[in-house]
C-alpha cells in the first residue's frame, strides 16, 4: 500500500514550530525522515518494528554526538568524522530515495566540510598520542567518497568537478602511504581490526575505491595493484573473510561508476568468502525457540557487536550477488535476519551498541561511536535488502 502526504508535512517546522534551536531542528528532521521511511516502507503483512526502532534510535544518538564532537574538541576525529558520519550519510542515501525527499544534513554538516578540504588534514589537532594521521587519512577520504550520493551543495562542493578534485588530493596523500604489495596498514591493524582502525583488507578496499575514482593514470594504477592484493588475500577467519567480500565489493562499486575495467576477476575469492563465514552457524531466523546469536571474529569466539554488524554486511552484499548460488542466497537470507536479530536485542537504551575494543575490560567512547556506526550501517543493510524481496 502506498501512502501519498504533503510534502510539507515532512519539514519539522510543521509540525513542531519555528523556534527549535537548529541543532535540534536538524536532529529532528533526521529522526523523523528515517521513521517515514520505516513506516512507509515496512510491508504490510511483515511488519519490522523492532528494526525500525533499531534503525531510529541509533540514527538519533550519532545525529546527536557527531556535531558534538568537532565543537567540543576542535579536532576531527575517525570515529566521528569517520565511521559515524558515513553510517548518516547512509542512512541520508537510503531516505533520499523515498518521495519526497526528506534530507536533513545539518548534522554532518561540519564533518562533510572538514573532509571535502584533504589539504587541511595534516593540520588536524587532537592528541598526537591517540592520533594516526595515516589511519585518519583513509578514514576522511572514504567518507568524502561517500558523499557522492548527496547533493553537490551538501558535500561542500558547488559541481562535481570540485568533488574531483577533492579526492584527486585525498588520493595523492593515499598514494604516498600505500605499501610496496599493493595494500594499507597502520600501526594496529596488523592484527584484527577494530571498530575504528578496520583492519589491512578494509583499509586496503577504502583507500583503493577512492583511487579509481580519480581521474589520473597513476592513481588508477595503484588502485589496480591493491585489487591484485585483495584478490590473492586468503581470509584465515570470519572477520577476515566479511572484510574481503566488503572490500572487493567497494572497489567493483566505484570501478562500475566510473567505468573502469579491473584486471582480474575476484569470484573465486568472493565464494570462498561466503563458505567460509557459512560454516559458522548462528541458528535460523525461524526458529524462535533458541535465542538469537552474532558472530565473533573467528569461528568459536563470542560474538561481538562490530563483528556481528560487519558480518551481516558482508551477507547482505553476498546475497544481492548475481554470482551467489540460489541455494546459499536462502541459507544467507536466514543468517541475516538472525543475526540483526540478535544484535537488535544488544542495542542500548540511549541508542547506542556497547563497544568492541579487542581488548577485554577496555571502555571506549570513541570505539562505541564506531561500533554503532557499524551497527546501523548493518541495520539498514538489511532493511534495503527486506525492500529488494518486495
Amino acid at each position: 500500500m502506498l501512502l501519498f502526504f504533503s510534502a510539507d508535512i515532512f519539514h519539522p517546522q510543521t509540525w513542531l514550530g519555528a523556534n527549535i534551536p537548529g541543532k535540534c531542528r536538524g536532529i529532528l528532521a533526521f529522526s523523523f525522515g528515517l521513521w517515514s521511511i520505516c513506516v512507509c516502507l515496512a510491508k504490510a503483512d511483515e511488519p519490522a518494528p523492532e528494526l525500525d526502532r533499531a534503525i531510529l534510535r541509533s540514527t538519533q544518538w550519532l545525529a546527536a554526538e557527531v556535531p558534538a564532537w568537532m565543537k567540543q574538541h576542535q579536532c576531527a576525529a575517525c570515529h566521528h568524522q569517520g565511521d559515524a558520519t558515513r553510517a548518516l550519510i547512509l542512512a541520508l542515501d537510503y531516505q533520499a530515495s523515498v518521495q519526497p525527499p526528506l534530507a536533513d544534513f545539518q548534522p554532518i554538516a561540519t564533518s562533510l566540510a572538514w573532509c571535502s578540504q584533504p589539504t587541511r588534514w595534516s593540520s588536524n589537532r587532537g592528541d598526537p598520542q591517540a592520533s594516526d594521521h595515516r589511519l585518519a587519512e583513509i578514514q576522511f577520504a572514504f567518507t568524502l567518497l561517500r558523499s557522492r550520493t548527496l547533493p553537490a551543495p551538501s558535500a561542500g562542493f558547488s559541481n562535481n568537478s570540485q568533488w574531483l578534485d577533492a579526492i584527486e588530493q585525498a588520493a595523492l596523500l593515499l598514494r604516498a602511504s600505500q605499501a610496496e604489495d599493493g595494500s594499507w596498514t597502520v600501526s594496529d591493524s596488523t592484527g584484527l581490526g577494530s571498530p575504528i582502525t578496520h583492519g589491512p583488507i578494509l583499509l586496503t578496499g577504502h583507500s583503493a575505491a577512492v583511487l579509481t575514482t580519480s581521474r589520473r593514470a597513476q592513481d588508477r594504477a595503484a588502485a589496480e595493484k591493491a585489487w591484485l592484493w585483495l584478490c590473492k588475500t586468503r581470509p584465515r577467519n570470519v572477520f577476515e573473510a566479511s572484510s574481503l567480500i566488503l572490500a572487493i565489493d567497494e572497489l567493483r562499486t566505484a570501478a562500475n561508476v566510473t567505468n573502469r575495467l579491473l584486471p582480474h576477476n575476484s569470484l573465486g575469492a568472493t565464494q570462498k568468502c561466503i563458505e567460509l563465514v557459512l560454516s559458522v552457524d548462528v541458528g535460523s531466523d525461524t526458529d524462535r525457540n533458541n535465542p538469537p546469536t552474532g558472530y565473533g571474529p573467528y569461528a568459536n569466539a563470542p560474538a561481538e557487536n562490530f563483528d556481528t554488524a560487519l558480518t551481516i554486511m558482508a551477507l547482505a552484499t553476498a546475497q544481492r550477488d548475481k554470482a551467489t548460488s540460489p541455494a546459499d542466497v536462502q541459507v544467507i537470507t536466514s543468517r541475516v535476519k538472525s543475526a540483526a536479530r540478535y544484535l537488535i536485542t544488544q542495542q542500548q537504551a540511549d541508542g547506542s551498541w556497547e563497544e568492541t575494543t579487542r581488548m577485554s575490560d577496555i571502555s571506549s567512547y570513541a570505539h562505541q561511536v564506531s561500533t554503532t556506526a557499524w551497527c546501523l550501517q548493518s541495520l539498514l543493510a538489511v532493511k534495503a535488502s527486506n525492500t529488494a524481496d518486495k
